[in-house]
């Protein structure tokens, strides 16, 4: 199970970021397309280099307790169903600690451990690691973006 919450964790990271990217830009009430399109390309790797760390960790242990709990309480009761509305209540209450802005990154991270527990895949080390690729390729594309127009000049 932790393996595959880390994984978990690595993707809801790189969504997370790349969706918060989009919405601060549009919150800051820029005036032009180009100016918008640098601004998210500025604040995709700064969502991941604070988000990653985060996520992986209060996220990934936030999300051990909300299974945990779910899935005694769905002993305890006898109701399958139970599990999962608990776990998502969990997940919910523990992201709204963070403000309202790490509610969608646990949104994200429980349909995205969801998707990957519902695979029923065995995840290894080796993926563990690989999935340390996605943060680090979207970070790292988004920085050659910014230096090859100019933005980190």
């Amino acid at each position: 199970m932790l393996k595959r919450k880390i994984v978990a964790g690595s993707i809801t990271s790189s969504i997370y970021a790349v969706v918060l990217g989009f919405i601060m830009a549009f919150d800051s009430g820029l005036s032009s397309l180009v100016v918008y399109l640098h601004t998210v390309t500025l604040l995709i790797p700064v969502g991941l280099l604070y988000s990653l760390p985060l996520i992986l960790s209060y996220g990934v242990a936030a999300s051990f307790v909300s299974e945990w709990a779910g899935g005694y309480i769905a002993k305890v009761t006898g109701q399958p169903k139970a599990e999962l509305l608990v776990s998502g209540l969990l997940h919910m209450f523990f992201g709204v600690i963070f403000m309202w802005v790490s509610l969608g990154a646990a949104c994200i991270f429980f349909a995205v451990d969801l998707i990957l527990k519902s695979r029923k895949k065995h995840f290894t080390w080796g993926t563990v690691y690989r999935s340390f690729l996605l943060p680090t390729g979207i970070g790292l594309s988004f920085l050659i973006i910014l230096w090859v127009v100019g933005g980190l000049a």
